[in-house]
């Protein structure tokens, strides 16, 4: 029986369900909360209520301007299991000033494997998924979900239980215990970006080809021009920026050492770096045990594949590094090639 199955079945028996509120501020724990889980209404949201009753206390809270969340599925649901979803009201135009960024919500979002969004204010994780009635499967409703199972997720985004112990669990490996979806959420979301990535190439192609024979030329000459600068830039990949520490954020010269993990630069004030790479606190404890371990791991011998790696040409373009993974690895297709 899988772990879904088993919690739609549990959810069945009441008409409420319970929801987890991620606070943006750290001082304040995980709190569950539950809402009447009412189908009567939500046809907007495909029958999920949870959107609509964060809406309802939103503008009971007094909050009076335009209410709507962004859902962001942290793993998606399937017919055999329900889907975990990230809740957080939208913001408008980019408009990040005076919002809170809620760290431990990025931080659960990576641990699912999603790198590149943030999340600001108050966020909500709630369950969704077709309940079992006996062997059929039922209506598509809102499940229970507990502060439980989410908080290693919330704590780092590697959630090997060795790290995990490290960052404040119990020396028992028992009392770590990391649901199925969260453990299956990393792969799952690899899978859905290989298929929006292959979508996207389709209609690249598509929109190529009504362009004409001279737009795919320009885009075959990028991929020469990349590999010819590639080529005159290689007798000099020993020198310059390569031995230069740069700043995480902007990327920029930084001889700043994160004191915190002691393994990532940032620049000094006053250039605003260490706020805006806010996210860094979702990682920055687990790179601290990364980099106790660095004298240990410089030791280990390499052997000459990694050169091809760490020349310039690596440092202005990412073609190298992509023929390299098509080439060497056979794990990457580099489109074109």
């Amino acid at each position: 029986q899988s772990e879904g199955h088993a919690i739609m079945r549990a959810s069945q028996t009441s008409s409420m369900a319970q929801y987890v509120i991620i606070p943006s501020n750290q001082s304040l724990p995980l709190q569950n909360s539950t809402y009447e889980n009412d189908h009567g209404g939500g046809a907007s949201y495909g029958g999920d209520q949870l959107p609509s009753h964060l809406a309802t206390v939103a503008k009971s809270d007094g909050i009076i301007d335009r209410v709507e969340f962004e859902i962001v599925p942290l793993r998606r649901m399937s017919d055999d299991n329900p889907g975990v979803y990230a809740y957080s009201r939208r913001i408008y135009n980019n408009s990040y000033k005076g919002k809170h960024p809620n760290t431990r919500a990025t931080c659960l979002l990576m641990s699912c494997g999603q790198y590149s969004k943030r999340f600001y204010g108050d966020v909500y994780i709630g369950r969704y998924g077709r309940e079992v009635v006996g062997d059929s499967r039922g209506m598509v409703r809102n499940m229970d979900i507990s502060a439980d199972e989410i908080r290693w997720g919330c704590t780092s985004p590697d959630l090997r239980i060795e790290i995990l112990r490290s960052l404040g669990g119990s020396n028992d490996k028992d009392d770590i215990i990391l649901p199925n979806w969260l453990l299956d959420a990393s792969k799952e979301s690899y899978i859905d970006s290989i298929q929006i990535s292959a979508l996207a190439s389709a209609f690249d192609a598509k929109t190529n080809t009504s362009a004409g024979d001279s737009s795919s030329s320009d885009g075959s000459n990028k991929d020469e021009e990349a590999d010819s600068s590639d080529d005159s830039s290689d007798d000099t990949s020993d020198g310059g920026l390569r031995n230069v520490t740069l700043c995480l954020h902007c990327r920029g010269p930084s001889e700043t050492l994160c004191q915190g993990c002691k393994g990532a630069y940032f620049c000094n004030d006053p250039r605003p770096c260490k706020k805006n790479g806010w996210s860094h606190q979702c990682l920055c404890k687990t790179w601290r045990i990364y980099a106790q371990h660095r004298d240990e791991l410089s030791t280990i011998p390499l052997g000459d594949w990694h050169k091809k790696l760490i020349g310039r040409p690596l440092q202005v373009s990412d073609v190298p590094y992509r023929r390299y993974l098509a080439d060497a690895l056979k794990v990457l297709q580099v489109e074109g090639g």
